[in-house]
């Protein structure tokens, strides 16, 4: 379990727990220090009281660099005291040395976040037990900043999930016009082309029938790993793909190879399956 204070030490062998994790539902502040240290002794009650003040806005995490030197490593710390900012498990912002009271005030400050940011947090939060509501608030965030490419990404994930797939479609559309896309939002259009591709391709069990009595129908083969993958028979669909891929790697197979690299997509790169097929595939075709 998380330190349940707003200001800890933490250490090499509990700093995931206790700051990166933590992160993700509130911004911890991490001050790397050392008792020798007379700036570190100058802003280290300013922090704990700040911190104190905040009644939970943001943590403090105490790191003793000369008792954990490797994290001092990890975070290239050059100079002491150095101050981190962590937001979502990603370093938000830092500075090295003291800041004036009144600076240093103004970046505690910027570490909450805004409306918008609020908005789509509380809207995650709704998203199974209450869809409507969520939708309430990321429309909400997305008329306060149209830019909020966090809020129209859960929109589209919302407006998916609820059957509303022209909707998803059109906002990562949006996304797309800026020149890049998110990977969640990559693996969301993976996922509503693997289902319109299953859609069109029917029925699984009457894919199998003509399967089995066209066996030379490399077509139709691959509209039954699609199928396959749309109703979670995920490891049939890739070896059915795959198969196709080892017999033809022109023609139906280019086509199953993409169905493949889609449904990688969506399983994640961690996934063992991924790794496992993304191999095969390599194997196959070179």
């Amino acid at each position: 379990m998380p330190n349940e204070s707003l200001v800890f030490d933490v250490s090499e062998a509990n700093f995931q727990e206790e700051v990166v994790d933590r992160s993700h539902e509130t911004p911890v502040v991490i001050d790397f220090w050392a008792p020798w240290c007379g700036p570190c002794r100058a802003l280290g009650p300013f922090l704990e009281s700040a911190a104190q003040k905040s009644a939970g806005k943001f943590v403090l995490a105490k790191v003793n660099v000369d008792e954990n030197q490797k994290l001092a490593v990890q975070f290239s710390v050059q100079g002491i005291p150095a101050v981190f900012a962590m937001r979502d498990g990603k370093i938000v912002d830092s500075f090295t040395g003291v800041l004036p009271e009144q600076k240093l005030t103004e970046w505690l400050a910027k570490l909450q976040p805004s409306e918008v940011e609020q908005l789509v947090a509380e809207a995650k939060k709704l998203l199974v037990a209450d869809p409507a509501s969520a939708e309430e608030k990321l429309r909400q965030a997305l008329a306060n900043d149209p830019a909020a490419h966090q809020a129209k990404l859960t929109l589209a994930q919302l407006m998916f999930s609820t059957g509303n797939v022209a909707a998803a479609k059109e906002l990562l559309d949006e996304l797309e016009a800026r020149g890049f896309m998110e990977p969640d939002a990559e693996t969301l259009r993976a996922e509503i082309e693997l289902t319109e591709r299953a859609e069109m391709a029917g029925d699984i069990e009457q894919l199998r029938a003509t399967v089995e009595s066209s066996p030379d129908d490399e077509t139709k083969k691959v509209e039954l790993a699609y199928a396959l993958f749309a109703a979670g028979d995920h490891e049939d669909a890739l070896k059915t793909a795959l198969a196709i891929v080892e017999r033809d790697r022109q023609g139906s197979g280019e086509q199953a190879k993409e169905a493949m690299v889609t449904m990688f997509r969506v399983l994640g790169e961690q996934n063992d399956l991924t790794s496992t097929y993304r191999r095969q595939l390599s194997m196959a075709l070179y």
